[in-house]
């Protein structure tokens, strides 16, 4: 009987030891990926004039697609989080922002990170702006993909459906029309 306990106990600690380093390997995974978006997301946010890359987004019903589906030429892209507390007292601004786009041919599209958040349908609906056209991510490493580091941050979209102005980048590409893209929260 005292064998079988200690080969028992043997198989026991294997067992650990397996867990515990199929753990361990799912971190350097999770942090692996981390640093890979978050280095391709200042890539992206250094090189104005380039499509958003291409990430997979939910609809109210939550099918998936992909971002170029959502967003169109001219669109400005408001990237917020459900856990985000300033994020949530946007809707008077969003909903400006909106009017203010409209005539110049594009419209103000919501980005919505639920990561660790309430869902996205509810959290618009909650907070004044499910009349306003959005998509969810579910994980912040998605908006990093984006080249988005915080929220809210302001993605402008040019006619080519490329970035013009971007929160990592701080300015204009050459051929944008300054008059025409709306850039800093306090010019909402």
């Amino acid at each position: 009987a005292g064998q079988a306990l200690r080969a028992a106990g043997g198989w026991g600690a294997v067992i650990l030891l397996a867990g515990l380093f199929a753990a361990e390997k799912m971190r350097w995974a999770d942090l692996r990926d981390q640093r890979e978006a978050s280095e391709r997301g200042r890539a992206f946010a250094a090189r104005l004039g380039l499509a958003l890359p291409e990430v997979e987004v939910a609809d109210q019903e939550g099918r998936t697609g992909p971002l170029s589906g959502f967003v169109a030429a001219n669109d400005r892209v408001l990237v917020v989080s459900t856990t985000c507390p300033h994020c949530a007292t946007l809707a008077p601004e969003a909903h400006g922002l909106a009017r203010h786009v409209a005539p110049l041919g594009g419209r103000l599209v919501l980005l919505v990170i639920e990561d660790g958040g309430p869902r996205a349908k509810q959290w618009v609906s909650d907070h004044g702006m499910a009349d306003l056209p959005w998509r969810a991510l579910e994980r912040h490493l998605d908006a990093r993909l984006l080249g988005v580091e915080g929220v809210p941050a302001l993605i402008v979209l040019g006619p080519d459906r490329r970035t013009v102005a971007h929160p990592e980048h701080g300015g204009f590409t050459s051929t944008a029309d300054a008059s025409s893209v709306i850039w800093t929260m306090a010019e909402w």
